[in-house]
This record gives C-alpha cells, structure tokens and sequence, in this order.
C-alpha cells in the first residue's frame, strides 16, 4: 500500500493512521562526504505526544545542537527509537540512495521487533499492522525475505515530513544527535579535518582539508570532493 503527501503547507493528520502504531522514519547524513548515514524509526505512546509537543520536538534541522542535545534524554524516555547504520565503505559499495534504505529497513525492523516484545503497551502483534511514515518522497522497499512482513505494512511517504509528524521529528532528532556524537568521536581520531564543526558535510573548510590531507578511512571515496583526493596521505 503506498500513499504520499505532497502538500507541505497542511500540518498532516498522522494520528488518523491509528489504531496501527504510527511508526516514523528518517535518515541524516545522507548528503555528508564523510561518515555513516543514520536513520531513526520512532514510536511515540499516546500518552506521550503532547508532552513530546510541548517540549519542542519538531525537525533536528529547526533546533540548535544545545536544543537537540537537551531533548534527546527525554526522547529516549519518552518514545521508542532504533537507528540503522551504513558505513562510508558500505556506501561507497553500493551507492548512498541503496545505503540509506538499508539504513531505514535495519532501524524499522529493529523497532517493530521491539513493539512487538512490548505489545501489551502499543498492541503491535505481527510487523505488517504498522503504519510507517516516511520523511520525503521515496517508499522504504524492505528488500529480502527478512523483511516479508514489513513490505506488507502499509506506508505513507510526507515531504518535510520532520516538520510535520511527530514520530518523523523524534527519528530525525535521535538520528542526527547520535551521529553528531560520533562524528566529535571520529575528529579526535583524524584530526585536521575538523569534522566536529562540520560534521562530515561539504564545507569550504572540509573540503579545503581534503585537498591537503586527502582522504581519511571515513570519507566517502565515491563522492566528488572526495574521490578527486583519494591518493592523499593514508592513515
């Protein structure tokens, strides 16, 4: 089953989905030149969403790093969340468009196996009576046997979707504060490329450390920007 909405003036009334547990999904990193792409899949109990609003969740992209940070425990209490992971390696080898919906497949699976385990609380029983939303304008494709029932779910794609769904907002938030974290982690171990400004994304003094470094073991090889450099000094 596949919807989109294409109307981004309109808040989008994604608590009708329900009774199913409304499950959003997105991903960041996606346009970095270094580091993994992330995506989040969240769930947010009932009891929990006006809570969630008043506290200010709304698109990662819309907060500060200190308004982000500060969220990010309570949606950890507050909400279910699982992330998917695909290395630079990875989407060097199979392209990032492929690595961000195996990013996607990785974290609703995880979630829906863990709604399941609670399905006293969300009265998930089988993976397929979800209802996943998706940031943007592309449907997950839950490739694979292992992901049979998912591809059964049904699904709606929402354009600016993290500004507009509230499950779609705590995903990106997760998504973007853990990979942020990781990318400061990854700026002690390569130093010179400053990724803890930047956070692996293109800018003119990323790209400049490039060109005199080269490439680190977590740029993306494929990427232009980097590709140009991949003969540059190996760590």
């Amino acid at each position: 089953m596949k919807k989109q909405d294409d109307n981004t003036e309109l808040p989008f009334p994604w608590c009708d989905l329900r009774p199913h547990p409304v499950i959003g999904v997105d991903e960041v990193g996606r346009g970095c030149l270094a580091g993994p792409v992330v995506a989040g899949a969240a769930w947010v109990p009932d009891e929990n969403i006006e809570l969630l609003l008043r506290a200010g969740v709304t698109d990662s992209k819309a907060l500060s790093p200190k308004k982000r940070d500060a969220l990010f425990d309570l949606l950890i209490e507050k909400a279910v969340v699982r992330l998917g992971w695909i290395t630079a390696e990875e989407i060097d080898s199979i392209n990032i468009l492929q690595a961000t919906f195996r990013a996607m497949e990785s974290a609703v699976r995880d979630l829906t196996e863990a709604l399941i385990v609670e399905g006293a609380t969300c009265g998930l029983r089988t993976v397929d009576e979800c209802h996943i939303v998706v940031d943007g304008n592309a449907r997950i494709p839950f490739r694979g046997q292992e992901f049979e029932g998912l591809r059964r779910a049904p699904q709606t794609t929402v354009v600016k979707g993290d500004l507009r769904v509230l499950p779609i907002a705590v995903a990106s938030i997760v998504a973007k504060v853990t990979r942020d974290r990781w990318m400061r982690d990854a700026d002690a171990l390569y130093p010179g490329y400053e990724f803890e400004k930047h956070k692996g994304y293109g800018s003119v003094v990323h790209r400049e450390a490039i060109a005199r470094l080269g490439a680190s073991p977590i740029h993306r090889r494929t990427f232009g920007g980097v590709k140009e450099h991949v003969s540059g000094p190996a760590f």
